[in-house]
């Protein structure tokens, strides 16, 4: 199977963000995201080696080449987002996979998580539902600390470490605060049309030489916010 003999299901949403299915098991059941930004892309989660051919042919019908593509953020290292880590980044030249620590070397020597998945499912089914499953060279991969940050053409992201379905699992957080919607009293307020203001950064309501200020305030309510929702809540005594 390759890129030219499939029909990726595409489903898009707003800010350059879409929804791949990664055809496993079967359709809807799991989903790779793409995220577009000028021109620039980067994966969240793989799938499966058999969900490569359709996130490569999602790339050409989303008008993003294999080397405009700068990262593959994984979630988690378990076989259904990850195991076709290995095979993608071979066809993204530019590419770096961003993982946790804990990830990190089962993606250099997948042996381990391979062997641990075969003992649930069995050799056959294992090679039914993942193929065989490649490692990613070390020098391709980014072991990522709880609040690493970095830019797609400018927009940031942030990993964050959130430990529960599994210990080594991040969230990643689109820090680029974009207008999602408009109205009339915004419009006679700020001068901006629907048009104009939907999609683009919420600071272009402030006046230039202020935007720094602005976006280094909204930087430490947004750490805050994430702060609190992370520390544990404690009983009153």
């Amino acid at each position: 199977m390759n890129s030219k003999s499939v029909k990726p299901r595409i489903t898009r949403h707003p800010d350059g963000i879409s929804a791949v299915d990664a055809e496993y098991v079967h359709p809807g059941h799991a989903a790779v995201h793409i995220i577009r930004h000028d021109g620039r892309g980067a994966f969240v989660d793989t799938g499966t080696n058999y969900s490569v051919p359709y996130l490569l042919a999602a790339l050409e019908e989303l008008g993003i080449a294999r080397d405009a593509v700068d990262y593959v953020f994984l979630t988690h290292v378990h076989m259904d987002h990850a195991g076709g880590a290995g095979s993608l980044i071979q066809q993204l030249p530019n590419a770096r996979v961003l993982v946790h620590p804990r990830g990190l070397p089962h993606m250099v020597d997948p042996s381990k998580v391979v062997a641990a998945s075969q003992a649930v499912y069995g050799e056959e089914e294992f090679r039914r539902l993942y193929g065989d499953v490649l490692p990613v060279a070390p020098e391709r991969i980014v072991s990522v600390p709880d609040g690493f940050r970095c830019e797609l053409a400018g927009r940031e992201f942030e990993l964050i470490h959130t430990p529960g379905h599994a210990l080594h699992h991040c969230a990643v957080v689109d820090l680029d605060l974009r207008i999602q919607s408009w109205n009339r009293a915004a419009e006679r307020l700020f001068g901006f049309t629907a048009t104009e203001a939907v999609g683009n950064p919420i600071d272009i309501i402030v006046a230039p030489d202020r935007r720094a200020e602005v976006r280094e305030i909204l930087d430490r309510k947004l750490q805050e916010e994430w702060r609190l929702r992370r520390t544990p809540a404690t009983k009153e005594q």
